[in-house]
Parts: C-alpha cells; structure tokens; sequence
C-alpha cells in the first residue's frame, strides 16, 4: 500500500542530524580499534527509555596489556561488558563508570583472541530526535456503523543516509498516536433526559432562590421518572460512564493489528460539556512499532469497535 521512500532530496537535513547522533559511538570505535579487532556494531534507539544503546562487538588482538584505557565520552547511563565465549559478564571487574566523563575498561580480565560484547546506553539528548528520522501518518477510512478503521504509517527517513552510517540500526517501541473520535457515538447513546437532568442539578446547586429550588426539584422528579435505569441514582450512572474511558475498559473497543501492537489508550484532552467536562470526545490509542535498515517502514490498522462502545454505553442507561 505503500511506497518506500528513499531520502535523496533530504540529505543535506539528514547528514547533520546523523551526525550529532554517531559522534559519542564512533569516537568509542576509533579508541577500541588501537587494541581490538571490530567484529560489528549495532546501535537501537529506545523511545519509551530515551536512550540510545551501542552494541560492539570486538576480539582481542594478541598481546594486550595489562593496563586499561578511559573512553572520554561525555555522560554514560548504563554500561555493560560480557565474553561471548564463555558467556560471562565482566562489568563489575572489568568496568568503571566515570560520572560525567564516560568509563574505562581494565584490560587485566580480558584474555587474547576473545570475543566480548560492550554495550552503552547515552541518553537521547535532542527530543525531536525521532521525530526528524521517522515519519509518522495516519488515515481514517470511511466509518461503518459497527467498526471504524485508522491505517498506521511509520517510515524511516534518510534510509540511504543511514545504511551509510550504521551496518545495523534500529528504533525500539516507537510510539504512535491515534485519536480515536468517540463523541458521535456517546451522542447517540446518551438520551436526551440525561443533559437534561445534569443542567438541573448544577441550576439547583448554583441557585439560592428557594423557589426556583422548588420548582427545579419538582421537574427533576419528571425527568428521573423517564429514566430506564430504574433504581440508578445519578452519580452512580456518571461513574460507570467515566469507567468506559478508563485504559483498562476502553481496551475491549479497540483493536490493533499488523506491524504494530497495543500498548495503551488515555482520555482526549477535549470534553463534552453536559453542562460541565463529562467525557473526552476521542479517545488517544497509543500503539508501538520497530523500525530497521531491513523493514524501515511499518504499516498498521487500529480498528475501533464503535457499535460495541454504544451498546456499553446504552447498557448503563438501561437500554
């Protein structure tokens, strides 16, 4: 459905941003390679963690010095060192961090011709980082009266760029966005008597006319009467309605399928004034994705199950 875009046209933005992004992992390279054999490198972008992790890989050369080297390379979240035959971890003696410098490895416990894996974990520092390497779009096909589908598109930019760079290079759990319209739905399911019976006991509330009390309870006793819910007093039915919005409930009206999987849904930041904020008017589906140099794009479908929201909601109003 959709074409792979190559980043000719964009290159003069890429190469800046890129090279920001390999300037702490490529100055860690050229230190190694004085004493090891490279064998590959892999860097991942974590979104949900803001870090990005550099993965090396190298061998001993022969004749390597009981002494260590320190990697000046700014400030280092995490670090880990392991043999890969044996499979061992080696952080604890053969690593020391070195707050806000970077760290140094002891060569002492590493031995000739071994194969070890150091892996880095630098922060994200720019947070519009992935946003200038991925794009991100979305379409609304025409709704059903019983589903309504959103197509997911993620791409990576730059694609050419990057396999310049990096031999592997991936984004980790890239985060996507749907709102999801939910306000034709509650408008149809939520009777009219309802808005009516809120706008009365806010009147009430507001007044201190006891006439106009008076008169406003006698018609709240009318509109109550027409109630189907028989039994449910007010308050009750306004919590089950804020229980439908709720991440936990709202999940069962949702479905995502495809490159990308479910991870959470929160409440829109818009609301009905039923004569005051009751429910959002969409709902935001967040849903996450990996990209790579091998499938830099992903393309997903979030299906909102429209005609099974309503009915939840005419439940509560005992339809």
């Amino acid at each position: 459905m959709h074409e792979i875009l190559l980043s000719g046209h964009f290159k003069k933005m890429a190469v800046p941003i890129l090279k920001r992004l390999v300037e702490k992992g490529t100055s860690i390279l050229n230190m190694l390679k004085s004493d090891f054999v490279i064998e590959g490198q892999e860097i991942v972008l974590s979104c949900p963690e803001g870090i990005q992790r550099w993965s090396i890989v190298f061998r001993c050369k022969k004749g390597l010095l009981p002494r260590g080297k320190k990697f000046t390379c700014g400030d280092v979240k995490e670090i880990r060192l392991r043999s890969l035959m044996p499979l061992r971890d080696l952080t604890n003696i053969a690593v020391r961090i070195l707050p806000g410098e970077g760290f140094k490895i002891l060569y002492g416990p590493l031995t000739d011709y071994s194969l070890y894996l150091l892996e880095i974990d630098f922060g994200i520092e720019n947070p519009r980082l992935i946003d200038n390497i991925v794009s991100r779009s979305v379409q609304l096909e025409s709704p059903g009266e019983e589903r309504q589908e959103y197509w997911m598109h993620a791409q990576l930019r730059f694609v050419d760029v990057l396999e310049r760079f990096f031999s592997n290079f991936s984004i980790k759990d890239l985060n996507f966005n749907v709102d999801v319209a939910v306000h034709q739905d509650i408008k149809l399911a939520v009777p009219p008597y309802f808005k009516r019976e809120l706008e009365i006991v806010v009147k009430w509330l507001e007044s201190r006319d006891r006439e106009l009390k008076r008169r406003l309870s006698v018609e709240h006793m009318r509109v109550v009467r027409k109630r189907k819910a028989k039994g449910k007093r007010l308050l009750e039915i306004l919590r089950k309605m804020q229980k439908l919005f709720s991440s936990r409930v709202f999940r069962n009206f949702v479905d995502v399928r495809r490159d990308f999987r479910y991870y959470d849904c929160l409440r829109g930041t818009d609301y009905y004034s039923l004569p005051f904020p009751t429910w959002p008017k969409f709902m935001t589906v967040i849903s996450r994705t990996n990209l790579d140099l091998r499938k830099p794009a992903a393309v997903g479908i979030l299906e909102y199950k429209r005609k099974d929201f309503r009915k939840a909601v005419e439940k509560i109003f005992g339809y």
